[in-house]
């Protein structure tokens, strides 16, 4: 036990009571201050759907997950974000509202579980594809998020039709062929 509290001196030791809780200060506004970067209301959107945190996250994404390339119509010429936000219409409110806390957990896991000392949105595009790869190789959480939002992202890419023609897709065959829309109909059952 002796040994103990001598060794635990000696680290100590170059450190003065003041420096020791001017550091420990320091430490803890730290910590306060990223516990508390969710906390604060966000600014005004300027999409219905989606707050300024989520559209700076997904425009990350997107460009993380779209590079440009001479095959492919450009993402950047696709309006996403105002897709995504259609999209998201269509959500209820409860569930925007835990697909947005899962983008936070997203944004700043990179701190803390990616190890990158900070968020998402800050990382440079090599650290960027690293973390979206940790995470569809990740636990189910991390898994299952990162699928949502990729499905999310692709569903707002390929709505444009200028995005079909690389890929020879000519449209949806039933305005080529002409068929009413029966909406939701329901499936015909077995008379006999």
């Amino acid at each position: 036990m002796t040994n103990i509290n001598h060794s635990l001196r000696e680290c100590l030791s170059p450190f003065s009571r003041r420096a020791f809780l001017k550091t420990s200060l320091q430490a803890g506004l730290g910590a306060s201050v990223v516990m508390s970067m969710g906390c604060s209301s966000p600014p005004p959107s300027n999409y219905s759907n989606m707050s300024v945190a989520d559209t700076d996250v997904l425009s990350k994404l997107i460009s993380t997950i779209f590079p440009e390339s001479d095959t492919m119509f450009s993402a950047s010429e696709v309006p996403m974000l105002e897709n995504v936000n259609h999209l998201l219409g269509f959500v209820p409110a409860d569930l925007r509202s835990d697909l947005s806390a899962g983008i936070a957990l997203f944004n700043y896991g990179a701190i803390v579980l990616g190890l990158h000392f900070s968020s998402f949105v800050s990382l440079d595009e090599e650290a960027a594809i690293s973390y979206v790869d940790e995470w569809q190789n990740g636990n189910e959480i991390q898994r299952g998020l990162m699928a949502g939002l990729k499905k999310l992202i692709y569903t707002a890419y390929w709505r444009d039709p200028r995005t079909w023609q690389p890929v020879e897709f000519d449209g949806p065959v039933s305005d080529k062929w002409g068929l009413e829309s029966l909406g939701n109909a329901p499936m015909p059952t077995d008379l006999a």
